[in-house]
């Protein structure tokens, strides 16, 4: 299941992607199904139920996106964690994650689910919180992997590196750490925050390979 994001979560995307060709495991993105859209919500798609309980006939397991998607800000990754384990019987694999929640607690999640779940946390904190739970939920096994976006290197990207600007690029949703941007000494700054501004994939990528000098708070800029 791929998510809705940014550009930074398409580097995920296809960081799992090489990982799996590596491997030689095939799989199928669920937006290519019938009735399904990319970057849809379960509650959006007419026949969740008939459609789900359809794949999983010829599905042995469900992946879904890695990423930043597991908390109470984006319903995105839960949603489709309990919609998968109502309509399904296949092993659910949930991508490395780093999860944060406010207003509740991720036990009152896996309350209710009863398939075999392989949760993978990117980081410490994440690790830690989950490994809190797994004890009360025998279906649920956390590992802690690297993001996805670690298995790219350079040749499995286009693009030229000409070092000619300053690139400020910060995020600015719920997320955003507001940081103090130093301009003054930048060279040529281009000031954008790249991750959702870009055109496509491609821009993207060559933003990041042309810049002399990043400040930016989005992890998947830094890791590129």
């Amino acid at each position: 299941v791929k998510l809705p994001g940014n550009w930074g979560d398409e580097l995920i995307f296809r960081g799992m992607e090489k990982k799996l060709g590596e491997s030689e495991i095939s799989f199928q993105d669920i937006s290519e199904f019938k009735g399904f859209r990319k970057g849809c919500k379960p509650s959006s798609i007419p026949s969740i139920d008939e459609r789900i309980r359809a794949i999983s006939e010829k599905t042995e397991t469900f992946y879904i996106h890695g990423g930043g998607n597991f908390n109470d800000i984006y319903s995105f990754s839960v949603d489709w964690l309990k919609t998968l384990d109502k309509f399904s019987d296949g092993r659910i694999v949930v991508g490395p994650q780093s999860i944060f929640f406010q207003n509740k607690s991720p036990e009152s999640i896996f309350e209710n689910i009863e398939n075999e779940v392989y949760f993978f946390c990117r980081e410490n904190y994440s690790y830690e919180k989950m490994k809190d739970i797994e004890e009360f939920f025998q279906n649920l096994n956390v590992y802690k992997y690297p993001d996805t976006s670690f298995y790219l290197r350079q040749p499995d990207f286009e693009g030229s590196k000409d070092e000619d600007y300053d690139l400020i690029s910060f995020r600015k949703d719920l997320e955003s750490s507001e940081p103090i941007s130093k301009t003054s000494n930048a060279l040529r700054p281009i000031q954008k925050d790249i991750s959702v501004k870009s055109r496509d994939f491609q821009e993207f990528v060559e933003y990041v390979a042309s810049a002399r000098k990043i400040e930016t708070d989005r992890l998947h800029i830094a890791i590129l």
